[in-house]
């Protein structure tokens, strides 16, 4: 069995943007992977769509934004 791809995603106030980028990942992507999106404190309904993916994708609520570095590193420790 093929070992997943991570594809991480940090977001902060970009909600439509988000919904495009994960509906293009679904559609396209052939090879096994994982998803995991680092929301960095959004405040325009970030969250709760992110909540609404619960099962498909992995999601890290973070209470500020913690940067590019930030982000990447709590995905990496997940």
């Amino acid at each position: 069995m093929e070992k997943p791809i991570v594809i991480a995603i940090l977001t902060l106030n970009n909600v439509e943007l988000l919904k495009q980028c994960l509906e293009s990942i679904f559609a396209n992507t052939e090879l096994p992977y994982r998803i995991c999106v680092v929301n960095q404190a959004s405040t325009d309904g970030t969250k709760e769509y992110l909540d609404s993916l619960a099962g498909r994708i992995d999601v890290i609520h973070s209470p500020k934004n913690l940067g590019f570095v930030g982000g990447n590193n709590l995905v990496m420790e997940r």
